[in-house]
């Protein structure tokens, strides 16, 4: 049964918003709480781990759930593939832990305390079977559940962690809540999948092809986890780290956002491919490039308006450093939705993993070269500035080959409408003070009436994405 791109787009911005804002709703109350030295240690310790974890899913996320698309409706099939993807990741999880605990003996302080706290979050992949309810496109499952425990998290957060000394007692409870929703995924889990048949199980030939898909999940790992590695190894500079990181956060919400149409349109594009309908894969491609485009550009300028009074009012006086960071690192919405949709939902999806390696770690490259250049003089400054390079980089090489396989023409035509109408939107808001005592209020007027700017403005250039989301989702003429 062909299932809503338009619903499922909206349970798994949902899903992936209560991912990101979970620990966004309590970023006023822990950066107070443990101050920008507490931030800043949980975000080193977290990128440290992420490398393992990162090692530990393997490829497995994204071929799961590519493959379990494929399988369509055939539940004998989706049943022996689901087992044998999860054998083969409990086996390699249970290595790389080993690994890790010898890692762990070389680190000393509060570093290696937050380390071995976090060795939870190898269980935590293990139980992620996110991949099976995406390949499937049961997306209002995912949102159901991840809501529910992602709010038993943030109570637990706000009764538990009560002065700077709980900075170990926040790592536990982030941890332990990733645990508990995924082990949630497996409470239905008979509905999709049978009992295990372990002699037919073949574990195994599943390796050669995660591990293709692993080389663009590393890349992309250490992609997004280099730039606090380095400025911790370059400046030792817990606050900078700290600081960085709330910059990061406020845009990965963003990103989240918009990158959703990517996530739920890779298992469409998946079964499109397997029937061989190429004009359909370009449909939705484009499709997804505009919508995309549509809500990143808005969010750039709007972000550069309201970044200094958002975070005073968001994080405090002592982040007053994240404001400046916040509005640059914007920036990267544009790229990072491009790059989304062509990678995850088009390369990945159709089986072209070389293209979409190859623009990783270009990007990578780029991102390391650029942060050895400007961290040492502009520390986290310097870290946004490269990692908005990279991301135009990788879009760009993503792009050039793309071009023999999708006609952007009709991406070229409207790009220029969404960059006039968000200029013209800036103008409007970003140089009016209003007489607001309440700093927030000043904030959602500004949101509305710059939606309302945006929105207006396209609307008098009669933009076909815009009227496309006004009658109904995705309905847009591809020519």
């Amino acid at each position: 049964m062909k299932k809503s791109l338009g619903k499922n787009f909206i349970f798994d911005v949902s899903y992936r918003i209560v991912n990101v804002i979970a620990p966004l709703i309590t970023a006023p109350y822990i950066s107070r709480v443990i101050g920008s030295e507490g931030v800043g240690y949980h975000s080193v310790a977290q990128s440290l781990t992420g490398y393992f974890t990162a090692f530990a899913a393997l490829g497995i996320v994204t071929y799961g759930q590519r493959e379990i698309a494929y399988c369509g409706e055939d539940r004998g099939k989706r049943s022996q593939l689901f087992w044998e993807i999860f054998i083969l990741r409990l086996i390699i999880t249970a290595i790389v832990a080993m690994i890790y605990c010898f890692f762990i003996q070389t680190k000393d302080g509060i570093i290696k305390s937050l380390l071995l706290i976090q060795a939870i979050d190898f269980v935590g992949g293990i139980t992620d079977i996110t991949w099976l309810y995406q390949g499937t496109e049961n997306f209002l499952t995912l949102a159901i559940r991840n809501i529910l425990m992602r709010l038993l998290g943030i109570v637990c957060i706000l009764i538990f962690v009560k002065e700077e000394t709980d900075l170990y007692k926040y790592a536990f409870i982030v941890c332990i809540s990733t645990v508990v929703s995924n082990f949630s995924m497996l409470v239905g889990l008979k509905q999709y999948v049978g009992k295990p048949q372990l002699r037919n199980l073949e574990i195994f030939r599943h390796l050669k092809p995660t591990l293709r898909l692993f080389v663009p999940t590393i890349t992309l790992t250490v992609y997004s986890l280099i730039d606090k590695t380095m400025l911790w190894d370059i400046t030792s500079t817990a606050s900078a780290n700290g600081y960085y990181e709330q910059a990061t956060k406020i845009v990965t919400i963003l990103i989240t956002l918009v990158c959703a149409i990517g996530n739920v349109a890779a298992p469409r594009t998946a079964k499109l491919f397997a029937d061989g309908d190429k004009k359909g894969i370009e449909s939705i491609t484009i499709k997804s490039i505009l919508f995309t485009l549509f809500l990143s550009i808005p969010i750039v300028f709007g972000v550069t308006v309201i970044s200094a009074d958002f975070v005073l009012w968001f994080f405090g006086n002592e982040y007053q450093a994240v404001g400046p960071l916040l509005s640059i690192l914007s920036i990267v919405c544009v790229p990072m939705s491009v790059k989304y949709v062509i990678g995850n939902q088009y390369l990945v999806s159709t089986k072209k993993e070389k293209t979409y390696i190859m623009s990783l770690l270009f990007g990578l490259l780029v991102n390391i070269i650029f942060n050895a250049i400007l961290i040492p003089q502009y520390q986290a400054m310097g870290a946004v500035v490269a990692s908005i390079i990279s991301e135009f980089s990788i879009a760009f090489f993503q792009l050039i080959s793309l071009r023999r396989d999708i006609k952007l023409k009709a991406v070229s035509k409207q790009l220029g409408q969404f960059l006039l109408s968000g200029i013209i939107m800036f103008l409007a808001i970003g140089f009016w003070k209003l007489n607001v005592s309440n700093i927030l209020m000043e904030i959602l007027i500004k949101m509305i009436i710059g939606a309302i700017v945006y929105c207006g403005c396209l609307w008098i250039l009669k933009n076909e994405t815009l009227i496309a989301l006004k009658n109904r989702f995705f309905h847009i003429r591809v020519r």
